[in-house]
């Protein structure tokens, strides 16, 4: 747990010397003034807190004390089974995490990402998930994209619900069983993709049911006239030459299967250089086309439609370079992989003139093409077979994600309405979670829409969820408690001095009414207060 935070530009005691604040286990309260006085960087030590947690909202949103200050270092202490780790990152190079030895010397300098790692495994957090993904959503700080009480579970607004909801799923450890089934899900999407993929670029050709009937009976008949010509063959006058003959044949049918290919990949240069030589015009005329190569991109929102196909034109170009070089190198290869065996049919014995030259010429096209049509049967069977299975694995995964769904809403609804009813005996609806299928959820209190009762729903919600799953710590700005009644404020305050073994860190105004216990906690559980002027958390108020 986070144990100490210190820095030099931290306001200075009474020997003169920067403070440095310490924290403990359970509740943390950060205490600010009963006129509920702003700038005095109540918000500004929990975005550092979450900066020495490896976010990145106080690098965004400190120019005010940078400016005022300079850039800062910030030193954070953490402890774990009874050892200390010291590290420090700074403002003027946030990619930076230096790590000290127990001589106050730096060890190691790592990268943020590093040091996530370390918090990720000192913090225990499961390997399914990262530091921050656990942690980000129930930062609740000014500033940070959090505090949205219809939307609990989102690490910032933008998230995309289906992956909130994954992630909150694995904090409680009910996704390892759909981890699997999405592996699949991905594998047989990007199979299907290159399948498509592929049709288009011509290396393969596209078939229906009906082609691949008529490809079965042509096989069928192919393989009747091939055995024909062989029957022929061996019991001919040609079968002392049949060993040398039959290995010319397999060569020609080798290099007329290379030759094809080359096409192939030669005819895919073509198509890169027909659309990246399109004009402008021709450009906005084929724009579903394009829609095919960028999926997914939001084309109708664009303000300049002219300027962005331009843009997206140098994109493209720039990527089908990138495909042709890879097609001219194949096709260099197979040239090579050509001339060997050109090479190796030249220098065995030929066919003699007693052969007749068609049988040999007949039998080389019926294989090549019998080749040529099981393939495009086997690939045919092969996409068809991905489709089906993944529509069985989508709906496997909607079956079992249900499932997940419905047993984490019940724990966490169920922790709220134990929570609820010990605050209110049951005088009033308990917020709850709805988790309605993998891309979606609410979070709601029925029949109370009040500002206040969200901001109470969001804290009872934030505490079920680290009395229930592995989430280490939270912390809650004055921001959503400000509007929350005295009782419930009270409440909420008795319930977080009962977290022990996890962290919460918690701005209070002290501009509520509470009872004697509520305010004995508050007391007793102050690690900062932060004042006006030189009781302000850099000993400036940065609105002067």
């Amino acid at each position: 747990m986070l144990v100490k935070l210190s820095c030099d530009k931290f306001r200075k005691d009474a020997n003169g010397n920067p403070e440095s604040f310490t924290f403990k286990d359970g509740l943390n309260v950060v205490l600010g003034t009963a006129d509920s006085k702003n700038s005095i960087g109540k918000s500004t030590l929990l975005l550092l807190i979450d900066f020495m947690l490896g976010g990145d909202d106080y690098k965004f949103h400190n120019n005010i004390a940078v400016n005022k200050i300079g850039h800062h270092l910030i030193h954070a202490y953490f402890e774990f089974d009874g050892k200390e780790y010291h590290y420090a990152r700074g403002t003027h190079n946030p990619e930076e995490v230096y790590f000290y030895n127990d001589g106050g010397e730096i060890e190691a300098t790592l990268s943020n990402n590093e040091y996530l790692k370390q918090l990720h495994d000192l913090y225990k957090v499961s390997d399914d998930l990262t530091f921050r993904e656990a942690v980000a959503p129930y930062l609740r700080i000014y500033q940070r994209e959090t505090t949205n009480e219809k939307y609990p579970i989102n690490a910032a607004f933008r998230q995309p619900k289906d992956k909130a909801i994954e992630i909150f799923l694995k904090l409680f450890g009910s996704h390892k069983q759909l981890d699997s089934l999405k592996e699949e899900i991905e594998t047989l999407e990007d199979q299907i993709s290159t399948f498509k993929k592929s049709s288009d670029y011509k290396y393969v050709e596209k078939i229906d049911k009906k082609k691949y009937e008529k490809n079965l009976k042509t096989i069928d008949e192919y393989n009747e006239k091939l055995g024909e010509l062989r029957k022929q063959y061996l019991d001919g006058t040609y079968s002392k030459d049949y060993q040398e003959n039959k290995e010319a044949v397999t060569l020609l049918t080798a290099i007329e299967s290379l030759k094809a290919t080359k096409s192939q990949y030669e005819n895919q240069i073509k198509n890169l250089e027909k659309i990246k030589n399109k004009s402008s015009k021709d450009f906005e005329s084929d724009l579903e086309e394009l829609k095919l190569i960028f999926p997914g991109f939001e084309f109708k929102h664009l303000s300049d439609i002219e300027d962005f196909h331009q843009k997206l034109t140098s994109i493209f170009n720039e990527q089908s370079e990138n495909e042709r070089k890879k097609a001219l190198k194949s096709i260099a290869k197979l040239d090579e992989q050509i001339t060997e065996l050109e090479d190796k049919y030249k220098n065995i014995v030929h066919i003699e003139k007693t052969v007749p030259e068609a049988v040999f010429q007949e039998m080389l096209r019926l294989e090549t093409d019998v080749r040529r049509l099981t393939k495009q049967n086997e690939l045919y069977v092969e996409n068809s077979n991905n489709k089906e299975t993944l529509g069985k694995k989508q709906e496997k995964l909607a079956t079992e994600g249900k499932a997940s769904l419905i047993e984490v809403q019940n724990i966490v609804n169920g922790k709220i309405s134990e929570i609820n009813r010990n605050f209110y005996s049951g005088r009033r609806q308990a917020p709850n979670i709805r988790l309605s299928d993998l891309n979606k959820y609410y979070f709601t209190i029925p029949n109370d829409e009040g500002t206040g009762s969200s901001q109470r729903a969001l804290i009872m919600f934030d505490i079920a969820v680290l009395m229930t799953s592995q989430l280490p710590l939270l912390a809650h700005d004055s921001v959503i408690s400000k509007q929350i009644e005295d009782y419930s404020m009270q409440e909420i305050i008795k319930l977080y001095a009962g977290i022990k073994g996890k962290q919460i860190f918690m701005v209070y105004d002290g501009n509520k009414n509470l009872d004697s216990s509520a305010q004995a906690i508050i007391d007793f559980a102050t690690r900062v207060q932060l004042g006006p002027d030189d009781r302000s958390l850099f000993g400036v108020d940065f609105s002067k």
